[in-house]
């Protein structure tokens, strides 16, 4: 469909139909530079799962691993000291395309939580996965 969609389609309708099929939608203001797109689509990528946060490897060190999400193609692990992710923050402490990540020069002994999320081009990050937490190897 070419031109002003809000003569033929309500927003509304379009907000609806975006979160049936799992889009995100951006409409912008009516008088926008033609070269401005009026509606972008943006898939969302499904959030991937934790598999593994466990304490293992040298000292000082914990081993997380994650799903696979379709049409992602980086991954970012945040680390913090409690399950609200509101101390101890460490945002990207991985950032990559692996689905396993070491993390090390951490307190042996010491309780860290871990949760990833997905990204990739031309779609939305997903959402967080649930949070696994492992004691660092002592």
């Amino acid at each position: 469909m070419v031109g002003d969609l809000s003569q033929t389609v309500s927003i509304g309708f379009l907000k609806t139909l975006a979160t049936a099929v799992g889009l995100n939608l951006i409409a912008y203001p009516v008088g926008a530079a033609v070269t401005t797109p009026v509606v972008v689509l943006s898939q969302t990528l499904a959030a991937p799962t934790l598999t593994a946060a466990t304490g293992s490897g040298a000292a000082g060190t914990t081993h997380i691993t994650w799903t696979a999400v379709t049409n992602a193609k980086n991954y970012v692990v945040d680390r913090a000291t409690n399950v609200g992710f509101t101390t101890g923050v460490t945002l990207g402490v991985y950032n990559g395309p692996l689905l396993v990540f070491d993390d090390s020069a951490l307190t042996p002994s010491t309780t860290y939580y871990y949760r990833v999320r997905a990204q990739g081009t031309n779609y939305t990050d997903s959402a967080f996965s649930t949070v696994q937490s492992a004691a660092a190897h002592a």
